[in-house]
């Protein structure tokens, strides 16, 4: 059977991450400045699955995150070290370490909602139902209505709303929420404030960084390939 494994990319070579257990699942899904990566780590036992919130450090060793993480998923980690999980069963946003003195629970119980990113200050940016929220120091804002997905070291939030014009990208600078035409969702953005995501039905790679750019303009030519999101 395939088994999904998390991996590390530097270099031109790709290192299988492995996990807590031989032979289980693992999905890395970020990394900081330190290449230090979090994830989760699933195994079965008696046809029974048992996920655990993993810490790899830079040489790829799997350490299992603080016990009081284990129920979900650790989705990011920042620079400063800190570990951004969620629990979807009960809606609960927790950061742990990072200098933190335990896991500070931000909350979103009994709601339907997500937390996306945290930047090296320590913001943390989610949603619940459609409205974007704003955790800074644990205290929670509710920005506007939509999906936010990333936020930079500036505090430049980028992700999708619904605008005049139908959904689209958005970019927020801490005071407006502006669309970025051509764009239907931003994903990512850097400490440049250059946004990534993508447009159409096949999900086209787009860059934006003042101006708009299809990605798959550096294909070359008779290829059939598409880069997608």
């Amino acid at each position: 059977n395939a088994q999904y494994r998390g991996f590390f990319w530097a270099n031109g070579v790709m290192s299988d991450l492995g996990g807590i257990h031989p032979n289980g699942l693992s999905f890395a899904t970020g990394i900081n400045d330190s290449d230090t990566v979090v994830g989760t780590a699933a195994t079965f036992i008696n046809s029974s699955e048992y996920r655990y919130q993993v810490v790899w450090d830079a040489s790829g060793a799997a350490l299992e995150a603080p016990q009081v993480l284990n129920e979900g998923w650790a989705k990011k980690i920042n620079d400063a070290g800190q570990i951004l999980s969620i629990n979807d069963s009960i809606g609960v946003v927790r950061v742990f370490g990072g200098g933190l003195p335990s896991w500070t629970d931000f909350g979103i119980h009994g709601q339907q909602g997500d937390a996306w990113d945290i930047n090296s200050s320590g913001v943390v940016i989610g949603n619940y139902d459609d409205l974007v929220i704003r955790w800074t120091g644990g205290v929670r804002e509710v920005l506007f209505s939509g999906t936010p997905y990333a936020i930079n070291d500036a505090g430049v939030i980028v992700g999708q709303f619904r605008g005049e014009l139908g959904y689209s990208a958005f970019r927020f600078n801490g005071a407006t929420a502006t669309p970025i035409l051509g764009m239907d969702v931003a994903r990512d953005v850097n400490n440049l404030g250059v946004i990534v995501g993508y447009s159409g039905n096949i999900e086209r790679a787009m860059l934006w960084d003042g101006a708009l750019h299809d990605l798959n303009d550096l294909v070359a030519p008779g290829t059939e390939a598409v880069l997608r999101q």
